[in-house]
């Protein structure tokens, strides 16, 4: 099975650093890691000729599960996002962090975005320059969603290391021109 949400349907944004209050939640596109953009500031002061302003961003997703057999056992589960911007020259790698409180498409923000588990539930290797499908398995956690035992307030993507400028731009399911695109959870299950 595979669930892969069109924008009415799907919860998914990004948080900026950069800008602390603004909602993302109704772009196209889900920004992961940290952008170092420096500036010349010459003319105010000679002496200080560059500023760099970082930005972090980290992408949330929630997939409804109510189309799966409440009873399913899971055999495999990956998410599987669309890498359509990567320009760095190194390779990185990005986190999959479970969500533990619940969180809106519309109004989460880098200042209220919800809490996070810190230890990765999943985290792969970003190729540099690489335009391809991400995926992180995440049968575990989509199995205890499935059983409740894991309450589902869905994933956060962060790089592992936001000291260094990184930056992978994915699409999110508010994409229309190409919706096989959108983000997804390809699901291999069994009902006993």
């Amino acid at each position: 099975m595979t669930i892969q949400p069109g924008g009415a349907q799907g919860k998914d944004s990004y948080v900026s650093s950069n800008y602390p209050d603004t909602n993302y939640g109704s772009l196209p596109f889900l920004n992961i890691g940290k952008n170092d953009s420096s500036f010349s500031l010459k003319v105010i002061r000679a002496d200080y000729p560059y500023v760099s302003i970082y930005k972090y961003f980290r992408a949330y997703l929630q997939f409804d599960l109510s189309t799966l057999p409440a009873d399913a056992v899971i055999v495999n589960a990956d998410l599987k996002l669309y890498q359509f911007n990567n320009s760095e020259t190194d390779d990185f790698m990005i986190a999959l962090h479970r969500v533990t409180d619940s969180w809106d498409e519309t109004t989460i923000t880098w200042n209220n975005q919800p809490a996070y588990s810190l230890s990765p539930e999943s985290t792969i290797a970003i190729t540099a320059g690489a335009l391809t499908w991400l995926s992180w398995n995440i049968t575990s956690l989509l199995q205890g969603w499935l059983d409740a035992s894991i309450g589902n307030y869905g994933i956060v993507l962060k790089d592992t290391n936001e000291s260094l400028p990184n930056v992978s731009g994915c699409y999110s399911a508010e994409l229309i021109p190409e919706p096989t695109l959108r983000p997804k959870i390809e699901i291999t299950y069994y009902v006993p």
